[in-house]
């Protein structure tokens, strides 16, 4: 997979950047897995600075550029003058549109549904999971102990991965045929802008096990009241809800207290 610096260019938030164009071959943030043909995105962090590790991306084969740092622009666009550099004002929110736009926008195709709180964001994830494949839906989970897409699992290194990486999952379940996804989402990674393109589009649910049965209204909520479920899968998601024994008493409730 590739796609031209210049078309993934178009979709970043730009200060200002340098002439030129090249295939790029992968979007990275880490140095260590940049290739022949990568785009790094080097950016401030908490713990480090990613624009130290230009030159290190550049050797290990990188052939564009994306900083947040005036001052790594330009000495890298002096050190290296034929070498495509962006100038961005907020490095983390460039890598998710550099990332989404050379993915193809896979969140564009999916439907997302973000789980987030102190405690139970695993259990909620799973169960929300749960319901779509009960209906026959394939769907890519995100989450602490494992990530999915569609029927394979992988190992999930962190709550909530960069950008880039939810955006590789994504594409991952799009070409799967999933049309949802379930993620957990830590509010760390709200603070940091990680997954800053899919909020305005996001549905939300949060989870509390200390209050017993009323826990599981936001679910039935979620079925009710959500745009990206029509009529017909709502009913379904329902009624699969009231014929498991154990959410029939919060069905009804759930029903009562809508009068």
């Amino acid at each position: 997979m590739s796609k031209s610096f210049q078309k993934i260019i178009r979709d970043v938030t730009v200060q200002e950047q340098t002439h030129g164009d090249v295939d790029i071959s992968s979007v990275e943030y880490d140095s260590r897995r940049v290739g022949k043909g990568s785009l790094f995105v080097a950016m401030r962090g908490e713990s480090t600075d990613g624009n130290r590790y230009i030159a290190t991306s550049i050797e290990r084969g990188a052939t564009a550029v994306i900083t947040d740092s005036r001052s790594a622009f330009d000495e890298t666009r002096t050190a290296y003058p034929v070498l495509p550099i962006a100038l961005v004002e907020r490095g983390r929110r460039a890598l998710a549109e550099a990332s989404a736009a050379f993915f193809d926008h896979p969140e564009k195709a999916l439907k997302l549904c973000g789980v987030t709180g102190t405690n139970g964001k695993t259990t909620t994830a799973f169960l929300i999971e749960g319901l779509l494949r009960s209906v026959g839906r394939e769907t890519v989970l995100i989450g602490t102990i494992e990530t999915h897409v569609g029927s394979e699992v992988r190992p999930s290194p962190h709550t909530t991965p960069e950008s880039r990486d939810v955006l590789e999952i994504f594409a991952d379940g799009v070409r799967v045929g999933a049309p949802e996804a379930v993620m957990e989402m830590s509010s760390h990674a709200l603070e940091q802008a990680k997954i800053q393109r899919r909020i305005p589009q996001s549905r939300w649910a949060s989870w509390f096990p200390d209050r017993g049965v009323k826990e599981l209204l936001s679910l039935l909520e979620l079925a009710d009241r959500s745009a990206w479920i029509d009529g017909a899968y709502r009913a379904k998601v329902l009624d699969r809800l009231n014929s498991v024994g154990h959410y029939r008493l919060v069905l009804n409730y759930w029903n009562q207290q809508r009068g």
